[in-house]
């Protein structure tokens, strides 16, 4: 009778702990989640930014944004004939 008693205290004590590490690995399991959503969320933004920038920096944009600030094609070249005293300068 002493057997089957503490074979029952064995078991309930095996699923008492069984119940505890479960719980734990659960709650772990949710925190890797949350991060990994997390990440999927971070690397999304990274994406959208990294377009933002190519499309900022593209020849288009800044060709745009340099005639806008008054920046003009020069159609002459303009060069000296003779050598200028600074050139000729020591």
């Amino acid at each position: 009778m002493k057997g089957v008693v503490a074979l029952s205290g064995v078991i309930v004590a095996l699923v008492l702990v069984s119940v505890t590490i479960t719980n734990r690995s659960v709650d772990d399991s949710q925190v890797v989640a949350d991060l990994n959503s997390q990440i999927t969320a971070l690397a999304r933004e990274n994406t959208i930014l990294q377009a933002s920038v190519a499309d900022a920096g593209s020849l288009t944009a800044l060709s745009d944004k340099i005639t806008a600030a008054g920046f003009t094609d020069t159609k002459t070249i303009a060069a000296l004939t003779v050598p200028s005293a600074v050139a000729l300068a020591k």
